[in-house]
């Protein structure tokens, strides 16, 4: 039986408060914007963010207190950023500082939530098994590419059986793939942990087309899938030590949402450094709401937010569609001026885990998106499945046998950064330097534009 979703609430909207149990669960105290916005309300959900608490630009601190009695400044995640403790809502709060600060309101902001972008939070799919000797799409490249580039994966972290002889046997191409930070959660009596997984897809499919690049997944969303904006602000920022080498790539597939569109204020620190430095490139997913609001940290790569300028080393990356439905950007996929590239995100093959997966979401045979007809055969109609936040009583289970299919922008972004990290590889042959961004701006002058088969709109996807 397939539960159907709240009245008012469309299944995008349903599959948004399942996954947000989940969070809580989880111990991460978060509401959700806009003010009014709950379950049965018939309003989209847009953003999530922290209960009873701030960021602060640390120059604003002095009007915040003033503004806000009993403020309590309760640490500093990031240089420059000071995290204040409030007891009124935040909406309230937030409504009385733009109305009172005026052009500094921009120094105050809610601590958002960042979240993968292949299951939580957004409406992409969850994994569906294949055979046990399926090939890996895209297929591994053969040679060497990428060789002597370093990209971090930020992510769920590696799975621990990824580091056992006889799943690198099964899995060649993730051999030399270390974790950072701790690994993914354990597979834990035959059962797989919803979310489990998402890192190791994601390094795998890097490795396919950069098989030489040395590749570390952190495991920094391994909670749920989620992370609050300070905290990846600070992992972010450690990624680039003051005193120490940085990483070629930062492969991200999370972001969110912010309050007003704004650039999260606890990533600002990192970026500028990113911004200031030289050689790293940021390639960040665009997010799988199926619409054109700017999904931070990705946006960073446009014109949004109210920034002038796009910051130097940022490539937001955005998903086709499978080829055999037509050339287009998949249904899910954010897009906007802001989005760098689109990459292949629809049923990719990699490396997963062995157990049983029970389903958290309830699908049926018609696409989630407002105009499924424009999106035939999308990840989003097939298969019909029960899942146990919607109430489903037995779920659905599947056995995975180390493989898996899963579609997202999460898994067309290390696409893209293995590309970079290849063409890395080949500037660092030709010139003696190594040099990511370099290599981001020769495969973004690389870039065709075609045309979109459903909507007639322009995109620019990988040679």
């Amino acid at each position: 039986m397939t539960t159907l979703p709240p009245e008012g609430d469309d299944p995008g909207a349903a599959r948004f408060w399942e996954q947000l149990r989940l969070v809580r669960e989880a111990g991460i105290d978060v509401e959700v914007g806009p003010p009014g916005v709950e379950p049965g309300s018939g309003r989209v959900p847009e953003y999530v963010y922290e209960r009873g608490h701030l960021l602060v630009r640390d120059r604003a601190v002095a009007d915040v207190n003033s503004l806000v009695p009993g403020a309590e400044v309760v640490g500093s995640p990031v240089p420059g950023v000071t995290k204040v403790r409030i007891s009124d809502p935040v909406p309230e709060v937030m409504a009385r500082i733009d109305a009172r600060m005026g052009p500094n309101r921009a120094m105050v902001a809610p601590n958002h939530l960042m979240f993968i972008t292949g299951v939580n939070l957004c409406p992409g799919d969850e994994p569906a098994p294949v055979p046990a000797d399926a090939a890996p799409v895209p297929a591994p490249a053969e040679g060497s590419a990428g060789a002597g580039v370093s990209v971090l994966v930020i992510d769920t972290g590696l799975a621990r059986e990824a580091e056992d002889p006889d799943y690198l046997a099964r899995h060649p191409w993730l051999s030399g793939v270390t974790a950072v930070g701790g690994h993914d959660n354990p597979v834990t009596g035959g059962r797989i942990l919803h979310y489990t997984g998402h890192g190791t897809f994601v390094a795998g499919v890097l490795r396919c087309v950069a098989p030489g690049a040395t590749v570390q997944v952190s495991n920094a969303f391994a909670s749920a899938g989620a992370i609050l904006e300070d905290r990846l602000g600070a992992v972010l920022l450690d990624a680039l030590p003051q005193d120490g080498p940085w990483p070629d790539v930062i492969s991200l597939s999370a972001g969110a949402k912010t309050w007003d569109g704004r650039p999260p204020l606890g990533l600002e620190p990192f970026i500028e450094r990113l911004a200031a430095g030289s050689g790293t490139v940021l390639v960040a997913a665009a997010g799988n709401h199926g619409e054109d609001v700017p999904f931070w940290p990705a946006a960073y790569a446009g014109t949004v937010g109210g920034r002038s300028a796009p910051v130097p080393g940022v490539v937001a990356v955005g998903a086709l569609r499978d080829p055999a439905h037509g050339v287009g950007r998949a249904c899910f996929s954010n897009h906007g001026d802001w989005v760098t590239v689109y990459a292949p995100g629809e049923r990719l093959v990699n490396a997963y885990l062995d157990g049983v997966y029970e389903y958290l979401h309830s699908s049926t045979a018609t696409c989630r998106y407002a105009s499924p007809a424009r999106y035939p055969d999308c990840t989003c109609v097939s298969p019909a499945r029960s899942g146990s936040l919607s109430g489903a009583n037995p779920a659905d289970q599947e056995k995975f046998s180390g493989m898996a299919a899963w579609s997202g922008t999460s898994f067309a972004t290390p696409i893209v950064a293995g590309r970079i990290a290849a063409l890395a590889a080949e500037i660092h042959r030709e010139t003696g330097v190594r040099d990511a961004r370099a290599a981001a701006a020769r495969l973004v002058a690389s870039l065709r534009e075609v045309t979109d088969s459903s909507d007639g709109l322009p995109l620019r996807v990988l040679p």
